[in-house]
């Protein structure tokens, strides 16, 4: 079984807990936060998973204050300052992932607080569409843990810490520039009303996106950002990875008209809907390119998912089927999910993604254990990384 697998299970069970329980708000806000903790505690606890350790391992134990001074890496600058300060006070390289982690869950929580019904299913649905940045991905996952905090700071109209936050997390992964970027152009248009028709237009335009490719055109578009050569390549490296018919695709139609059902038109709001709409023709726009679209898409999920939570609880509209067949749908995918991530794993040379914990430690030592993931993960690398599916 995959570690992955193992975490969509026990968050599998404690969304079906929750559907049972409705009626039972108190009882559903404290299986909220159970389901919570044992959520950031399995994510806390892996130990070394995945391929990308084949880099990261090596990186955080030759990083010290001295190489700091001298760094040139490939790695962001804001990300090698980061693994020095934490391998300088003595924390091991599970204890830097695990801080990566808290970083990222403890605001979290305070935004998924927000949703007035059905946490742990939104929760499922993040970890779903999000495991890459969770479980993988640590530089975005600062990054985007740094935007997270930066959006608790604007609540609270503490601009300087905003302001903080954004830099650094544009210093942890170079995907933050172009996001804030992104996120100031449409804020300045925020006045712009969203109504039904916007969302129709939306699911139309994705059925479009399955037959018309836009790949020329966004090669193009990127040739004249004025981002260094390495991540110019590497931009256009995820554009290469393209696939027009995926298992997501009824999501995706479905929350756009769910959202297209159930949206009001307070004006008090219209700022949220401005962003969310923009978010969601993010996704239109590069449905074909999902590698692309699976980093973008990080830095709004933690936000649009209690957006679409919120729209339909206070929504106007008293049929509730369409929402009630769009959960059954996800939670359809998302079972799928975990089918198929323990199929293709199966079919890997690899085991990199199989199930490793910080608790093995009682049993083996830290060499013992990171030799073996880490060539597990050269296995990947050399044997299945051209071979690998997509969902």
């Amino acid at each position: 079984m995959t570690y992955l697998s193992l975490i969509l299970i026990v968050l599998a069970v404690f969304t079906f807990a929750e559907l049972l329980l409705s009626g039972y708000d108190k009882a559903k806000k404290q299986l909220f936060v159970l389901a919570y903790i044992c959520t950031v505690v399995l994510i806390a606890s892996r130990y070394s998973i995945g391929p990308d350790i084949m880099s990261y391992i090596p990186f955080y134990k030759n990083m010290s204050n001295a190489d700091f001074l001298h760094y040139e890496g490939n790695f962001e600058y804001g990300f090698a300052l980061f693994c020095m300060l934490c391998n300088d006070i003595g924390l091991s390289y599970w204890g830097m992932t695990c801080v990566v982690t808290l970083l990222y869950f403890v605001p979290l929580y305070f935004v998924w607080r927000k949703i007035p019904d059905y946490r742990i299913l939104a929760l499922f649905a993040l970890v779903v569409f999000d495991y890459n940045l969770m479980l993988y991905e640590l530089r975005q996952c600062l990054a985007v843990a740094f935007m997270l905090w930066a959006f608790l700071f604007w609540e609270k109209k503490m601009f300087v810490m905003v302001f903080a936050c954004c830099l650094v997390s544009c210093t942890m992964h170079k995907s933050a520039v172009i996001m804030f970027l992104l996120a100031g152009l449409v804020y300045l248009l925020r006045g712009l009303r969203i109504e039904v028709k916007a969302y129709l237009l939306l699911g139309l335009a994705l059925f479009l996106m399955l037959m018309i490719p836009l790949g020329s055109v966004l090669e193009a578009l990127i040739a004249y950002l004025p981002f260094p050569h390495a991540s110019i390549s590497s931009l256009l490296h995820h554009l290469s990875r393209t696939q027009s018919l995926q298992l997501v695709f009824p999501i995706y139609i479905g929350a756009i008209l769910c959202l297209a059902y159930y949206l009001s038109k307070d004006n008090d709001k219209r700022t949220l809907h401005w962003m969310a709409w923009m978010s969601f023709l993010v996704i239109v726009l590069l449905f074909q390119y999902w590698f692309l679209l699976n980093r973008i898409r990080s830095y709004f999920l933690p936000f649009i998912i209690p957006y679409f939570c919120y729209v339909v609880y206070y929504s106007k509209q008293k049929n509730r089927l369409p929402i009630q067949l769009f959960v059954l749908l996800f939670l359809a995918f998302g079972i799928s999910l975990i089918y198929r991530n323990n199929r293709d794993a199966s079919k890997l040379y690899s085991k990199s993604n199989n199930i490793s914990t910080v608790f093995e430690r009682f049993k083996y030592s830290e060499a013992d254990l990171q030799k073996r993931q880490i060539d597990e993960a050269e296995k990947f690398w050399r044997y299945d990384y051209n071979d690998k599916e997509k969902w």
